[in-house]
């Protein structure tokens, strides 16, 4: 099964009232749990900025992945991104070590921080992986 992720920007009419809102949850919720019995729902959350909420999700394929994402749209009230997920520390693969990730806090800093590993991040954030 692969971890998927979904942004969904819903048009201003269906979010007229909470209770549209809810209603709209519930009905897209039972259509995908009956056509797509094999997804398994892992998180949902209402965020701040371009779209309006994100959802995480495992299937067993694309296909299946693309099928959730075309049954939320199916209503006529969202658009949707759908991204494929891959963990960053898994055993033997690309990643052994989760990255060192310091964030700079001015541009003085930046220019002045001496970086180890990857030297073509611009700002440093990614080590070499070992």
């Amino acid at each position: 099964m692969g971890t998927y992720v979904m942004l969904t920007k819903v048009s201003p009419e269906s979010m007229a009232s909470p209770a549209k809102i809810k209603n709209l949850e519930e009905e897209v919720k039972a259509r995908v749990k009956r056509h797509c019995p094999q997804v398994k729902w892992i998180a949902n959350y209402a965020v701040l900025g371009p779209y309006d909420y994100l959802d995480v999700f495992e299937a067993p394929d694309e296909l299946m992945a693309s099928r959730v994402a075309t049954i939320v749209r199916s209503f006529g009230h969202a658009t949707t991104e759908t991204w494929t997920n891959s963990p960053l520390r898994r055993r033997g693969g690309f990643q052994t070590r989760p990255y060192n990730f310091r964030p700079a806090h001015s541009a003085k800093e930046l220019r002045t921080t001496k970086f180890r590993g990857n030297r073509s991040s611009p700002i440093g954030l990614f080590n070499e992986c070992s």
